[in-house]
Parts: structure tokens; sequence; C-alpha cells
């Protein structure tokens, strides 16, 4: 998972940004969807996987 907001220094959270290829940092809003599949019917038969919520770090 690439960076959640939480605390940091806003200089910080600006060249973290810069650097993310969707040019923001994450928030907890940002886990609802994978968390919602993960507990849900549809992953069921999901297994052994990284499911990547990183604002794009994982394509560099």
């Amino acid at each position: 998972m690439g960076g959640i907001a939480r605390r940091q220094p806003r200089s910080f959270v600006k060249q973290y940004e810069m650097q993310t290829p969707l040019g923001r940092i994450g928030t907890g809003e940002n886990l609802k969807g994978a968390v919602a599949y993960l507990s849900g019917d549809l992953s069921a038969y999901m297994s052994g996987q990284n499911l990547l919520v990183d604002g794009g770090w994982s394509a560099w």
C-alpha cells in the first residue's frame, strides 16, 4: 500500500504527492473498496494474492 495521510508535516505530503503517479497521498477512504471486496462473496475464491492500493507506486 502507498502512503496514507495521517499527521505528516505538509512538506512531507507535498514531496510524496509529487512522486506518486496519482498525484496525491491516500486516505482511509481509498481503502474502502478493497476492504469491501475482500470481505465480500466476490473474493471467495481469491487466495495468495497481493491487492495493491498504493496510488500507482507499484507501476514504477
